[in-house]
């Protein structure tokens, strides 16, 4: 992979493996990465900053071929780690592998240059006025029976990546998006795990006792950090989590209980 040139993709619409390491990023850039709208990523021109989280920003993007607008998700941090890197990596071989109509998919992928380094993104397909699972039914005042018919298009998709040896272990409202026709879309595998003996390895690695997720939602054994015994059960129980919230506009129990749990407290 040139990462000599503006862009260096390693990843296509097809779906293939992707080829290069991670090494290959040239980690360490020394400013926060800021894409201004007009700036172009080899046939992909961002329009504007949409979001941003803990480890990325996403931006909304025109793509000239097809013409079409799309998500640009682009590691944020100052100093990228090799885990972080990794991580974000993982998540492009893992939307290549999956193919569900309630799974937001990946177009392609590559690599930014700013200044010195190499900064990876992803190209992907943008959830129109997207808002939380929970927020949308709220908004839109949705009765029992439409909120257990959309939260079940949900559990269809999760259950696609159980079948392909996908774990998401993240399962949550802000990754269970909902568009502007009210279409859901499952985002953010960043810290999935395969199960696959073919499916690149479990992904980065997760230490006993590393809590990889979100705390309300954890299944008590991911919690405890018991890596072994995370599977595809612990989506489940995050699906009941987001259940329970969809059908009672609230989380289950206190929580303050689930970070007092995770501390070893009573």
């Amino acid at each position: 992979m040139d990462l000599s040139a503006p862009n260096a993709v390693f990843h296509g619409p097809g779906g293939g493996p992707l080829s290069g390491s991670s090494e290959s990023f040239g980690l360490g850039f020394e400013a926060p990465l800021e894409l201004a709208p007009g700036t172009d990523l080899g046939g992909v021109t961002i329009v504007r900053l949409l979001g941003e989280g803990g480890m990325g920003r996403v931006y909304e993007a025109r793509q000239a071929a097809p013409d079409r607008l799309v998500a640009v998700k682009v590691l944020r941090d100052v100093l990228a780690t090799p885990a972080q890197v990794a991580r974000f990596r993982h998540e492009a071989e893992v939307l290549g592998r999956l193919r569900h109509p309630d799974i937001a998919q990946i177009h392609l992928a590559g690599a930014h240059r700013a200044g010195e380094a190499a900064v990876p993104f992803l190209v992907m397909e943008l959830v129109a006025e997207a808002q939380p699972i929970t927020l949308h039914v709220r908004r839109r005042g949705l009765d029992v029976r439409e909120r257990v018919g959309l939260f079940a298009r949900v559990c269809d998709a999760v259950a696609h990546a159980h079948r392909a040896g996908v774990i998401h272990r993240d399962l949550k409202p802000p990754n269970i998006l909902v568009d502007d026709r009210g279409e859901p879309k499952v985002i953010d595998f960043g810290v999935a795990r395969s199960t696959t003996a073919d499916g690149g390895g479990a992904g980065p690695r997760t230490l006993a006792g590393q809590l990889v997720g979100t705390l309300l939602y954890m299944s008590p054994e991911q919690r405890a950090g018991r890596v072994d015994e995370t599977d595809a059960r612990s989506d489940v129980y995050a699906l009941g989590v987001v259940l329970h919230e969809l059908l009672g506009d609230r989380p289950p129990g206190d929580p303050a209980d689930a970070w007092t749990a995770a501390a070893g407290g009573a």
